[in-house]
């Protein structure tokens, strides 16, 4: 899961700008994350190995976000990629 989150759009979190290093996530990642029109943001990200579970990427992967729209098409992917015959989810 990726996600960035506006200050203005809920409870303030802390500013984004200055993520030195986050294991696994490329540096070309980092510096769009450190541009300023994402200072008064948060990101939190999670990506794991869809076989092992295994956690490859995690920047406070464990913190609760309000996922949006681009979020959704991430996990919808990630479904695609992982069960290939399913063409249509059933609702829940």
């Amino acid at each position: 899961m990726l996600w960035w989150r506006s200050r203005t759009e809920g409870t303030p979190s802390a500013p984004c700008i200055g993520i030195t290093s986050v294991p696994g996530l490329p540096d070309a990642a980092l510096e769009v994350m450190n541009q300023p029109q994402f200072s008064s943001g948060r990101w939190v990200i999670s990506v794991e190995d869809l076989d092992t579970g295994e956690t490859l990427i995690d920047l406070d992967g464990d913190k609760l976000a309000e996922p949006g729209s681009f979020v959704k098409t991430y996990s919808a992917g990630a479904v695609w990629v992982k069960w290939r015959r399913i063409t249509r989810l059933p609702p829940q």
